[in-house]
């Protein structure tokens, strides 16, 4: 017996609950299940070579610029926060696959390039991920551009669009605004 479809049973279950735009909260759902898969498939791949997809894509994109680049710079190409990419390159010039160049005129400013270590990584993963087709198993050219067409709308959107709080913050004249702490954490 087939395991069970958790898109097609959560599908139901928004359609017995009256939940609307039951189209779009599958589509989303089957995204989010697809992007766990193929990063999986993915990870199984590069977890030799010791980096995480995130460190890769990182790699990838520092290998693309060829020239240094900001913290700042590397963050706007990758849609990331600048801490995040902050942590990922130190975790890479740890591994000596990228290295931070501090501005001899601003101490704030550091340029990251990739080293020849790193490059490495990129070629092999390349490599390696390609007979894989990346890990979207069972498509074909057509399948994958029509896919990249699809979605980048919401890329493009989401890019140029600060992601919302997932909670509002809570009002002035709620309880938890009103704590003895200050914080609704505490």
């Amino acid at each position: 017996m087939p395991a069970p479809d958790p898109i097609a049973q959560g599908r139901e279950n928004w359609i017995a609950h009256e939940n609307g735009r039951v189209d779009q909260i599958t589509a989303a759902s089957s995204l989010i299940r697809a992007s766990q898969l193929v990063q999986g498939i993915s990870a199984q791949i590069v977890s030799p070579k010791r980096v995480t997809g995130p460190q890769l894509e990182m790699l990838f994109t520092l290998d693309r610029l060829e020239a240094p680049v900001s913290v700042g710079g590397l963050a706007e190409a990758l849609c990331l926060h600048p801490t995040s990419v902050t942590r990922t390159v130190t975790r890479l010039a740890r591994r000596g696959y990228a290295r931070r160049t501090q501005d001899p005129d601003d101490a704030r400013v550091a340029a990251i390039t990739i080293t020849a270590v790193g490059r490495e990584i990129v070629i092999e993963s390349l490599r390696d991920l390609a007979p894989a087709d990346f890990g979207i198993v069972g498509w074909d050219l057509a399948d994958a551009r029509r896919f990249t067409e699809l979605v980048a709308p919401v890329l493009t959107r989401s890019a140029a669009t600060p992601s919302p709080p997932l909670t509002p913050p809570p009002a002035a004249s709620s309880p938890a605004a009103s704590s003895s702490t200050g914080s609704p954490d505490a």
